[in-house]
């Protein structure tokens, strides 16, 4: 599917928690799932990065680099 530019459009809000959820598992280890879940979609919203967001979101390769940058920010402080 993609937008009216060509684009494809990043993934929904729920997709895009459980997509986060292996990383969350990797650095915190003891967050229990409900957290996680909390946890990630106040982030999402905060950043407005998914599709469904109210402001349209943003594009699939604009997710890529954003999940990038926060395994980045993850590691660069040891968390």
């Amino acid at each position: 599917m993609f937008d009216q530019y060509g684009y494809q459009p990043a993934p929904t809000l729920a997709e895009a928690i459980e997509e986060l959820r292996p990383i969350y598992k990797e650095h915190f280890p003891l967050l229990a799932q409900d957290v996680i879940t909390e946890s990630a979609r106040k982030i999402l919203i905060q950043d407005g990065i998914c599709s469904n967001n109210s402001e349209g979101g943003g594009s699939l390769a604009e997710w890529f680099i954003y999940v990038n940058n926060f395994k980045k920010k993850l590691d660069d402080n040891d968390l």
